[in-house]
């Protein structure tokens, strides 16, 4: 699931047919100029070639610009709309995309019953406090940085990763139930505690706290949230460095 800029790629289209009407339009009119005599006469004079090279040469360049300008206001457009959803230290959605697209796909799952389930995960830094006190701040946004490497690369294509706070990671698993989420939450947290960072102080062991909550039917994004939150807290509570799973509790 990915941020949508079709509106750019509509842009980019929009430009070129913009271009090669003008471009078919000023050959027309300069064709109008010529009147049939001179063409007659270039025709029989081998200059044909004049004839349609000259509104050419005067035509492309001033369309080459005009699709040239388009292109380039359609790329600024849609660094703009990468820039406003990323989180600017771990290149990850921040937290405004992650929730748009979580909505997003539950609003979409009321109306089809093969997208009513799913999980999400919140991924909680232990201990990052000291890590920062200890080794610096410097060192612990390289932390960062690894971490959200980390998770991308243990998740799927489709999967959303966002960073929605200051030590806290969330990822949304589309139509994943509950052992298969717990299963990539366990490969999330065992693939970080493998992470060493280096640092002037020493080195630097990485471990994650992990709630992972799973949905049947329909849920909204605060519910969901709200549970894998809880089971997090749980995670910490009972140690750090673990995974705690449970289902959606609408109730609570």
């Amino acid at each position: 699931m990915k941020l949508d800029f079709s509106a750019t790629s509509k842009a980019r289209t929009y430009a070129g047919t913009i271009a090669a009407a003008i471009f078919v339009v000023s050959v027309s009119m300069l064709a109008d100029l010529y009147n049939l005599n001179y063409l007659n006469q270039a025709y029989e004079a081998k200059s044909i070639e004049i004839a349609v090279l000259v509104p050419l040469f005067i035509t492309l360049p001033v369309a080459y610009f005009i699709f040239e300008a388009f292109r380039r206001a359609a790329d600024a457009r849609e660094q703009l709309q990468r820039i406003a959803s990323t989180d600017s230290l771990t290149k990850v959605l921040n937290r405004g995309a992650f929730t748009m697209l979580v909505n997003a796909y539950l609003e979409k799952a009321q109306q089809q019953a093969s997208m009513q389930y799913g999980s999400m995960l919140v991924i909680d830094a232990d201990h990052f406090k000291k890590i920062n006190d200890t080794h610096g701040h410097q060192t612990g946004d390289d932390a960062f940085k690894v971490m959200a490497r980390t998770i991308r690369q243990n998740v799927r294509e489709i999967d959303l990763v966002g960073r929605i706070g200051g030590e806290e990671f969330c990822v949304f698993l589309p139509a994943t139930r509950r052992p298969d989420a717990e299963i990539a939450a366990e490969r999330i947290r065992e693939t970080i505690t493998k992470v060493h960072i280096l640092s002037e102080k020493g080195g630097v062991r990485l471990s994650v706290s992990i709630g992972a909550a799973s949905f049947q039917g329909l849920a909204t994004y605060d519910q969901l949230f709200a549970a894998a939150d809880r089971y997090a807290y749980q995670a910490k509570a009972g140690g750090r460095n673990r995974v705690v799973c449970g289902p959606l509790d609408v109730a609570a």
